[in-house]
């Protein structure tokens, strides 16, 4: 998958309710295409950590938000690793409703962002 189709996938997840339907099968797609581990699901917390420490060793993750029925805004950062500083770039960085939709739009923005070009 090309940088830029990665970038629109998660972006895409940021918008969504909820990631299912053709939004998984891409999303799915996606990690194949990456040789990455499938979630279980991609409303799992759990599941999503998993996929990106599988994705991105050793990387920092930041997730914060509020939890609120059907309007939680979570926020996920991704670092290279905790020992950057506050002047490093987080190289994926995402928000959406639910915290395994933010963590999973940040690791595409991070694989995008990372590609080779």
């Amino acid at each position: 998958m090309a940088d830029r189709d990665l970038m629109a996938l998660g972006e895409e997840i940021e918008a969504a309710e909820a990631v299912g339907g053709d939004l998984e099968a891409r999303a799915r797609a996606a990690l194949r295409a990456a040789a990455l581990p499938q979630p279980a699901g991609f409303g799992s917390v759990d599941a999503m950590l998993g996929v990106v420490e599988a994705a991105l060793p050793g990387w920092e993750i930041a997730l914060d938000g509020e939890a609120s029925a059907g309007h939680g805004r979570w926020r996920c950062r991704l670092r290279r690793s905790s020992r950057t500083t506050d002047g490093d770039m987080a190289l994926g960085t995402a928000r959406a409703r639910h915290p395994a939709g933010a963590l999973a739009a940040a690791l595409f923005k991070a694989l995008a962002i990372l590609a080779p070009r």
